[in-house]
């Protein structure tokens, strides 16, 4: 009886001291894991930066493209315009020597 008793007790001692172990490592396996999903975090973050950071230079770039193209537009158009107001004032430069032409003609004749 004593003698089983004991064996019990050893039985006891040692479950607990297996459950205490498994308790341990679950533990240490918790907290690595943790360490892991945390350096995962980190990781995914710093992906996500220089993702926003690539998408925002390539918007500068589009952006700074499109103003170029716009102020390249703008002088095509000026110069059109400058060009168009040359050639009607040309043409009516040409049109007032047209008609005092055809007026010293009349008068001549």
């Amino acid at each position: 009886s004593e003698s089983q008793g004991q064996q019990t007790q050893t039985l006891i001692d040692s479950h607990a001291a297996e459950l205490e172990r498994l308790q341990t490592e679950a533990t240490s396996n918790t907290q690595a894991e943790q360490v892991k999903l945390e350096e995962v975090q980190s990781e995914l973050e710093e992906e996500m930066k220089k993702s926003q950071q690539l998408l925002q230079s390539e918007l500068e770039v589009q952006r700074n493209e499109l103003e170029a193209s716009h102020v390249a537009q703008l002088n095509q158009v000026r110069m059109e315009l400058t060009q168009a107001s040359s050639e009607s004032q040309g043409q009516q430069i040409q049109a007032i020597i047209d008609s005092h032409a055809a007026e010293l003609e009349r008068l001549q004749t």
